[in-house]
């Protein structure tokens, strides 16, 4: 992808630093992430920090739609709802659902 005569320390150091995940829920993002990772080692720093930002956004989403049917209890403001830009509604499910740790839907906000 970047010619051997392109590539720096600076790369080298940015893609040793990606951790991956130790687990995950889907697959459905790899592709997404693998792009945000590109982005990253190459130092392209606004596109990587973009598409994870809408990443999260959409992961948070999917994960609140596809879980919602299947625990409890119910969110009546979020019940059979698409999609939505408000991420505190989707974390404070997805935290009261034990889907993510309290340590994280405290972290998540910080983020937008």
């Amino acid at each position: 992808m970047v010619p051997d005569y392109m590539v720096s320390a600076s790369i080298i150091d940015r893609y040793f630093a990606i951790e991956p995940p130790i687990m995950r829920g889907t697959t459905e993002f790899d592709v997404i992430i693998e792009e945000i990772e590109r982005a990253f080692v190459l130092g392209l720093f606004f596109s990587a920090l973009s598409g994870a930002v809408v990443t999260i956004e959409r992961m948070l989403n999917t994960a609140r739609i596809r879980l919602h049917e299947h625990v409890s209890p119910k969110v009546k403001e979020l019940w059979n709802k698409d999609a939505t830009n408000d991420w505190q509604p989707n974390i404070d499910a997805l935290v009261g659902w034990k889907y993510l740790s309290n340590e994280l839907g405290a972290e998540l906000p910080k983020v937008y």
